[in-house]
């Protein structure tokens, strides 16, 4: 709507108040009549060849790949995250895990232990991870699917929950050992199911992604930044994810009032001004402050990194420091990393450890600012970063301690 489009939006009846309610409250805020249809349809009409649409719900589902070095732990949240937050109802749900044959075993175990974390009951209650599908309907559907999956050669692993709450509950599971012949592995089960493919090498992950018709996402899990750069150009997606699933997690965070948040960044901003001397001590001194700042404080440390966008790609030269981050999304030990390099950073966490590590430095070098801060950009400040939990934090982190300069491609 935004760039001038107008839309017809179909719904399954189940969701069609809400969407008759968001279309209202746009025609009430001055939207003109006919920009936004909602069509309530039991299953998408045949549409014109020349109609310019989203996928159907039918497509491709969102593939996860995860190689043999990925840091499993972080995966299985990914998976939490991509596949049962929204119970697999959505078209853009992660569906497909594809994950290395030599830690397929180990991840399995991790997911079957995670399954059994996850609460189902009212999605009006904070504490419930997974609430009823759509229908009965939906409910039935998504069994017989199970039971073809099953038939066709696939282990079902289901949470052992206690007894089902009355309504169109269904249990998260695991499918694992799904063939490419099993309709399973690109038939979108609209349930909260996570589908497990083993590969043996990354050229094999990329042609299991790539079988199907063009997927909306891939996303890729790895500590290599060679082969997660190597395999983003040649899966088939509108969409490459790294050691990420998107911004949808189970629970949202409560967003601060613009208001708010602007005042508490000029704040930070300015403490950060105030803080400038931090960039300019040795790598050695800083590291000496940094000791118990993290589980493994930077013995050496470059100056600082500076990135330069030039035709199409990023130059991180580590001899001069940013200025001023701010993180969006980051760990303790990437913040850590980020002040190790000589830059004052302002982070948007409210963890203990995070609190716990600002008042060890001084004041200015890391200024925290509530979660979910909505924009971290302001005059003053060098770059604005969201890191992704697994790469930025391990090989990447420590990569960036040794080298004195490296390229990546623009916008990676």
């Amino acid at each position: 709507l935004a760039a001038g489009e107008t839309l017809v939006a179909l719904c399954p009846p189940e969701a069609a108040p809400a969407a008759l309610a968001l279309a209202q409250t746009l025609e009430n805020a001055g939207l003109p009549e006919g920009a936004l249809t909602v069509l309530p349809v039991a299953a998408a009409p045949v549409c014109p060849a020349d109609a310019q649409l989203s996928p159907p719900e039918g497509a491709a589902r969102p593939a996860l790949i995860v190689l043999a070095d990925a840091d499993l732990d972080a995966a299985v949240e990914g998976v939490a995250r991509a596949v049962w937050s929204g119970l697999g109802q959505l078209p853009t749900a992660f569906g497909r895990v594809l994950v290395a044959e030599a830690v397929a075993e180990a991840l399995t175990a991790r997911l079957a232990r995670r399954l059994a974390t996850l609460r189902l009951g009212d999605p009006l209650d904070g504490t419930t991870d997974l609430g009823p599908l759509r229908s009965a309907e939906a409910l039935e559907a998504l069994q017989s699917a199970l039971e073809a999956a099953v038939a066709a050669g696939a282990a079902l692993i289901e949470a052992e929950a206690p007894t089902l709450p009355a309504g169109a509950y269904a249990r998260p599971a695991l499918l694992t050992g799904v063939a490419p012949a099993n309709r399973a592995f690109g038939r979108p089960l609209l349930g909260p199911v996570a589908t497990l493919t083993t590969f043996r090498t990354p050229d094999e992950a990329v042609d299991l992604a790539n079988n199907l018709a063009e997927g909306r996402a891939v996303s890729i899990w790895s500590e290599s930044l060679t082969t997660v750069l190597d395999l983003a150009t040649r899966v088939a997606a509108r969409q490459v994810f790294i050691n990420e699933i998107g911004l949808v997690g189970l629970a949202a965070e409560e967003a601060s009032p613009p208001e708010t948040a602007d005042k508490a960044l000029r704040a930070a901003l300015a403490a950060a001004e105030k803080a400038a001397s931090w960039s300019a001590l040795s790598g050695a001194e800083r590291a000496a402050r940094l000791r118990g700042f993290g589980p493994a404080p930077l013995a050496e440390a470059p100056s600082g990194a500076a990135g330069i966008p030039a035709k199409g790609r990023m130059e991180i030269d580590l001899r001069a420091p940013f200025g001023v981050l701010a993180l969006e999304a980051a760990s303790l030990d990437q913040a850590r990393a980020a002040v190790a390099l000589g830059n004052r950073v302002i982070w948007a966490s409210e963890a203990a450890a995070a609190r716990e590590a600002a008042a060890r430095l001084p004041d200015g070098v890391l200024t925290l600012l509530p979660a979910g801060t909505p924009s971290l950009g302001a005059p003053g400040i060098a770059a604005c970063l969201r890191l992704a939990p697994g790469l930025a934090g391990g090989a990447l982190a420590r990569a960036l301690t040794r080298a004195r300069r490296i390229t990546l491609p623009f916008g990676a």
